[in-house]
């Protein structure tokens, strides 16, 4: 592809994420999210959803910065959370039998939704940090949700991806409890990840070499394209921002299997923070 072409699109990619953001009926900027703890009457009794034994603290602002990710070590996926300095283990936030996956964390740090298919359809959820205050919000019309986002403290938008296809996009109203399809440039929402100072954003771009090919990670900026990643027949995919904009978290099969990574902007790994035989998927950062 021409990489040297894409710089022209960081401007335009900003202002139509603040076009769409402005057009929506809800708030621009993050508020304070209401929300109210309902038990699932679908659910089998005697699941109990705080599974940590420890909880984070969710008022705390000296909390350090997180991380929320998805293992499979159980055989689906469940969604965990750590330290980004990776000084304590992770701690597994839905320990369900049900497969866990989307997830995306709210603007203030507070909350999560993700994707599951638990009472037996897909459903849209919400937690605290915690684990705790699970309530469903909505059904989703499909098991191909593959990753989602907080548009402002009260929206989110869902992505479907059956293959290139057929990506939809919905966009969820948790107060009100409403999914709808949101006609939107998939690529703008999901395939490019702009930097929290708006000066760079990052993309997964499939690289190929006669009978070899990988998906690497790129970091454009007005200077042009710079490859971050080069790990040949090794995929290295869903990268997100700190939440200073100056490192990178993101999921890599450079020793054979996905592990977790944070490396600079110039693609330098600063840390490796899982090392196991399972798949660990990058989900959010936050403070």
């Amino acid at each position: 592809m021409l990489h040297d072409a894409r710089p022209l699109k960081l401007t335009a990619v900003f202002f139509i994420l603040t076009l769409v953001t402005m057009s929506c009926s809800f708030p621009l900027f993050p508020q304070p999210l209401a929300v109210q703890a309902v038990p699932l009457e679908s659910e089998p009794a005697g699941w109990v959803y705080e599974s940590i034994s420890t909880p984070v603290s969710t008022v705390s602002p000296a909390r350090s910065p997180q991380i929320v990710f998805q293992n499979d070590s159980s055989g689906h996926f469940d969604l965990f959370i750590m330290p980004a300095d990776g000084s304590a283990p992770p701690r597994n936030l839905t320990n369900h039998p049900a497969s866990d996956v989307a997830a995306s964390c709210s603007p203030d740090g507070q909350w999560i939704t993700f994707i599951s298919n638990r009472a037996d359809e897909d459903a849209v959820y919400l937690m605290d940090i915690t684990g705790q205050n699970v309530r469903r919000v909505v059904s989703f019309p499909s098991a191909l949700a593959k990753a989602s986002t907080w548009l402002d403290a009260q929206t989110v938008l869902v992505l479907e991806d059956g293959g290139p296809s057929h990506r939809k996009m919905y966009l969820v109203d948790l107060s009100a409890n409403r999914l709808e399809e949101f006609p939107g440039e998939v690529e703008i929402f999901f395939d490019i990840i702009p930097s929290p100072q708006k000066d760079a954003w990052l993309e997964v771009e499939l690289e190929s070499e006669g009978d070899l090919f990988d998906y690497e990670i790129f970091l454009y900026d007005a200077s042009g394209a710079h490859q971050l990643t080069n790990n040949v027949k090794q995929w290295d995919l869903t990268p997100v921002w700190s939440p200073d904009g100056n490192l990178i978290l993101f999921s890599s099969e450079m020793d054979g299997d996905a592990e977790l990574y944070i490396m600079n902007r110039k693609g330098e790994i600063q840390t490796r923070l899982t090392d196991n035989q399972d798949r660990d998927l990058v989900s959010c950062w936050i403070r």
